[in-house]
């Protein structure tokens, strides 16, 4: 495996000519040929054998997980956030956690992996000076720094980058130069864990564009194909007025159309804590705090509620232990009245005088308590299995609607 200290991989592609473009492609694909022919000439996919029945009657091999029980092997995954939010922060910290094997927040890797950042916006020397403050917070033993300098690479091609995937002339999305470079490289130095800051660098499609959208992750999903157990994390900027809204979701998120989303396999948000929350923890000054959520997974379980970090030196954002401080109380608190209350109540009754008394308890029994807090409130209660949604008809020509009902009753 190659590896070097932190390394910046040199070079600037250019723009290269057609032949040179070619010869890319061919030993790239001349690899993968390679490996073709240790199990013969590929055969026609759709011409396969029924389902074997041991799928059936033995256990499926486990999933393989990149970070455990958070992100899986072999897929491609997008952290969507607003600009200057933090979003390099948290990517480059989990590729570090990736490169050393070491916990970071709720990404536990599975082991030391090599792993690869492609920056698009900031020059080698920031880098460094994010890489130095990381390293300081972290307090990386030596054993951590060796890792380090056979796992992570660091690659700045601010002013450098051409487009890795781009129009033909016929309009179609097309695979550049650029791209057979990286994938050489992810090849060789044995990549398990990409990380592209941002997407916007990386193509000249329009991201409005839904086939567009879809196009850019087969991209990625080509790379993961060519390359077993590949994660790429690309990071993306959001719309407007992502802090406005009560919870992160993949429509608010991910600027640009919805193809993006649908198409990838994992998606998180980053945004700053919103002052409800902040009142709600306790937290006196809101922009200290960043708040990360995953608004879209497949094969891995969900997680319990937004995980928060806290600013520190450098802009480093430090895993905040905000939870069971207040959160976990407060959920509590909403399920103990609710069962004290005996009734079944949809979120708007909550919210309305329906909901009056219980909105009372919680003011009472949690000082600093607002009714700004109810929808954040019952979300985490939902989350965490204190309370449960579910439909009724309140009388034979009804219609039915979704009340709130606490699972069990907590102790006072």
């Amino acid at each position: 495996m190659a590896g070097g200290p932190v390394t910046a991989l040199r070079g600037d592609p250019g723009p290269g000519s057609a032949e040179d473009h070619a010869c890319m492609k061919a030993a790239v694909d001349a690899r993968v040929e390679e490996e073709r022919a240790n199990y013969g000439p590929p055969p026609n996919p759709f011409e396969c054998k029924p389902c074997p029945g041991e799928w059936f009657r033995e256990d499926p091999p486990p999933r393989k997980y990149l970070f455990d029980e958070v992100v899986p092997e072999g897929l491609v995954a997008g952290l969507g956030g607003s600009g200057g939010g933090g979003k390099t922060f948290i990517a480059t910290q989990m590729a570090i956690s990736a490169a050393t094997g070491r916990t970071f927040g709720p990404f536990q890797p599975a082991g030391a992996r090599p792993a690869m950042i492609v920056l698009l916006e900031d020059v080698e020397s920031e880098a460094r000076r994010r890489l130095h403050d990381i390293g300081k917070v972290w307090g990386l033993s030596p054993q951590h720094i060796e890792a380090l300098e056979t796992n992570l690479y660091v690659v700045s091609m601010v002013g450098r980058m051409r487009p890795l995937v781009e129009l033909d002339a016929a309009g179609n999305p097309t695979l550049t130069e650029t791209y057979y470079q990286l994938l050489e490289a992810v090849i060789k130095l044995g990549i398990r864990f990409l990380l592209v800051d941002p997407k916007s660098r990386t193509s000249r499609l329009d991201e409005n564009r839904a086939e567009h959208a879809v196009a850019h992750s087969q991209m990625w999903e080509q790379m993961v194909a060519a390359v077993p157990g590949l994660v790429v994390l690309f990071t993306h900027h959001s719309p407007k007025g992502l802090s406005d809204q009560g919870r992160m979701s993949a429509d608010t998120v991910f600027r640009g159309s919805s193809g993006l989303v649908d198409s990838i396999r994992w998606g998180a948000g980053l945004r700053v804590m919103t002052r409800a929350d902040a009142e709600m923890y306790g937290v006196q000054n809101h922009r200290d705090y960043a708040e990360l959520d995953l608004v879209k997974v497949n094969y891995a379980p969900q997680w319990p509620g937004p995980v928060y970090f806290e600013r520190g030196p450098g802009g480093v954002l430090i895993p905040a232990n905000l939870q069971r401080d207040r959160a976990v109380l407060t959920t509590e608190a909403f399920a103990r009245a609710l069962a004290e209350d005996g009734g079944e109540y949809s979120r708007r009754e909550l919210s309305r005088s329906p909901g009056a008394g219980i909105r009372g308890n919680l003011k009472d029994w949690l000082p600093g308590w607002k009714a700004s807090h109810l929808d954040r409130t019952i979300d985490t209660a939902l989350r965490q299995g204190l309370v449960e949604e579910v439909q009724i008809l309140a009388g034979p020509k009804s219609t039915p609607k979704l009340v709130l009902r606490p699972v069990t009753e907590p102790s006072a």
